[in-house]
């Protein structure tokens, strides 16, 4: 399974210029759980089903995670 990083979440939710709740519509976590992702550093580890939710949700709207050597964890969103 693929992880990312918690700030991934919010750069990615904020690009798309989506609010906390919207977030939470579309992958079926609650607000309060994309809070906590969204102010812990680091990667998602406590449930690695919201991961992959988020991976599924941003995917669908053309963001892709980032993770390579040497850099910071980033994020790319395709044009449509």
């Amino acid at each position: 399974m693929r992880n990312i990083v918690s700030k991934q979440v919010k750069i990615a939710r904020v690009s798309l210029g989506w609010t906390v709740d919207k977030l939470a519509d579309e992958s079926g976590i609650s607000w309060s759980s994309i809070q906590m992702i969204e102010n812990k550093d680091g990667f998602i580890k406590k449930k690695e089903e919201f991961s992959k939710k988020l991976i599924d949700v941003f995917s669908k709207n053309n963001v892709e995670f980032y993770d390579e050597d040497g850099y910071e964890p980033y994020i790319k969103i395709k044009k449509s």
